[in-house]
């Protein structure tokens, strides 16, 4: 497995910090279902060279009280700027 990093922000935040791990919490069910979501985003950004997918665009009825969106960037399209911590 090849270096990535994990960003985030909090709720109600646009401010974007370095994280050195996340936690999921949720039924197995769910956790499977962003399993395959990684997986179909990871195909299809190497096969249309496309620079980042939303798991809000990808399941129906995406509600931000009931779900956190997961955004995957392609590293070889998209050049992260440095991020500030405060």
């Amino acid at each position: 497995m090849k270096n990535f990093k994990i960003f985030g922000t909090a709720v109600e935040s646009e401010k974007s910090v370095r994280l050195d791990e996340i936690s999921i919490i949720s039924d197995s069910k769910t956790l499977a279902e962003i399993g395959v979501f990684f997986i179909k985003a990871a195909s299809l950004m190497e096969e249309n060279e496309i620079d980042h997918v939303h798991l809000q665009d990808k399941i129906n009825g995406f509600d931000y009280g009931r779900h956190v969106d997961i955004v995957l960037l392609n590293k070889e399209i998209i050049k992260i700027k440095k991020i500030e911590h405060s």
